[in-house]
């Protein structure tokens, strides 16, 4: 997960200011965090208050804002991306690092229900 540059995650997301939200999916607790840029985490998990706690681990220098009512719609449309994959998903991403960017754009390649053995092999077809 990074959504900021190198040296801001390096020093825990400082003066960076992060706003998520939680909810749920059929695959449990959904967090999606996101910087002025775009979605910097999705996260995944049983419980929604190990999600919040995990985001402070590791961004604990970052302004971290949830419950904000704008930023539910980004929660619902990653969890109808859960649901139904082969809707597509269009978010504005906040990636950095050419191994997630290479990452991130050969999977959205791949058709629903497919997997690849890595990122250098898709984008070397």
């Amino acid at each position: 997960m990074i959504g900021m540059s190198p040296s801001a995650y390096r020093n825990g997301g400082q003066d960076s200011v992060i706003r998520f939200a939680v909810g749920e999916c059929s695959l449990g607790s959904i967090l999606v965090a996101a910087t002025a840029r775009g979605v910097c985490a999705i996260q995944l998990g049983d419980e929604p208050q190990a999600l919040v706690d995990e985001l402070q681990r590791r961004f604990p220098h970052a302004e971290l804002l949830g419950a904000d009512p704008g930023f539910e719609k980004l929660i619902a449309q990653v969890a109808g991306f859960i649901e139904n994959p082969r809707g597509g998903l269009n978010l504005p991403l906040d990636i950095a690092g050419r191994s997630q960017t290479t990452r991130g754009l050969s999977c959205r390649s791949c058709p629903a229900s497919s997997s690849t053995k890595s990122a250098r092999d898709t984008t070397a077809r």
